[in-house]
């Protein structure tokens, strides 16, 4: 996704969650600044950490490095937020909000099906610069507000890395398992025909992928083509990018606790 989208996703999450939980103090507000800001600087190009660490999900660390000596996933570039989160969650509040924004935009990033097959792409990607404007108009349904509502989990790593695999693999499920469903019925067995993994078609996708990555299918995202019409489209990228805002509530709502705790 690109930067503005995920600070515009962190934003919608910091809202819902004032109303949820009105902040106490102009404290609170200036941490969730802090968490919007790191949502969007943790894709700053022109930083070392950016420039090593691709932002593909691979748990089994498949993928490696590059020549050059860049992961070619998020693993690495995760854990090490995960445990500035920890570390700093006892002594210093405002580096927590911040480092849980930039996990923050390795968990949004996993709404993003090119990011989860993973697919290597740039900054060209159809999903990820699709309808981005629109994302301060995409609400949560009630059932999303009160799971994410419901969260009494602690702030520790096995939490967070928890976090970002089950947004990783609900995209993955609804791209690769499908089906598609689009006005109560079902209009396609799943999203394949725009990622898939590169191992299971081999030299037939349409670009050939980075050694290791999938690859785009024959169709591409938002342009209409067969059931797949624009309003297709928009529900499946609203449902993502609600998916990311509900994933960036459920961390909000875990560094409000110990907020609470250091008060």
């Amino acid at each position: 996704m690109e930067a503005n989208a995920h600070s515009e996703i962190a934003k919608k999450a910091v809202m819902i969650y004032s109303e949820l939980y009105p902040l106490q103090s102009e404290q609170d507000k200036k941490l969730t600044v802090r968490f919007i800001y790191g949502s969007k600087e943790e894709d700053n190009i022109f930083t070392f950490q950016r420039l090593s660490n691709w932002h593909f999900f691979d748990p089994g660390n498949r993928l490696g490095k590059t020549r050059w000596g860049v992961h070619r996933s998020n693993q690495k570039r995760v854990d090490l937020l995960i445990n500035k989160i920890v570390e700093s969650a006892a002594c210093n509040l405002r580096d927590t909000y911040e480092h849980a924004g930039r996990l923050a935009h390795h968990i949004q990033d996993m709404s993003a099906p090119p990011h989860v097959i993973p697919i290597y792409h740039t900054s060209g990607d159809p999903f990820d610069i699709y309808a981005t404007g629109e994302i301060a108009n995409i609400n949560l349904s009630s059932e999303q507000l009160i799971a994410a509502k419901g969260e009494q989990m602690d702030l520790n790593s096995t939490v967070l890395r928890k976090l970002l695999k089950d947004a990783a693999e609900k995209t993955f499920d609804r791209v690769d398992k499908g089906p598609v469903i689009f006005g109560g019925k079902e209009i396609a067995k799943n999203w394949s025909g725009f990622w898939r993994k590169y191992e299971l078609i081999s030299t037939k996708c349409r670009i050939v992928p980075k050694k290791g990555f999938g690859c785009y299918g024959m169709d591409k995202f938002g342009i209409a083509t067969g059931p797949f019409t624009t309003a297709v489209y928009n529900s499946f990228y609203k449902e993502q990018i609600a998916s990311a805002i509900e994933d960036s509530l459920r961390l909000l709502v875990l560094l409000g606790k110990k907020l609470i705790d250091k008060q």
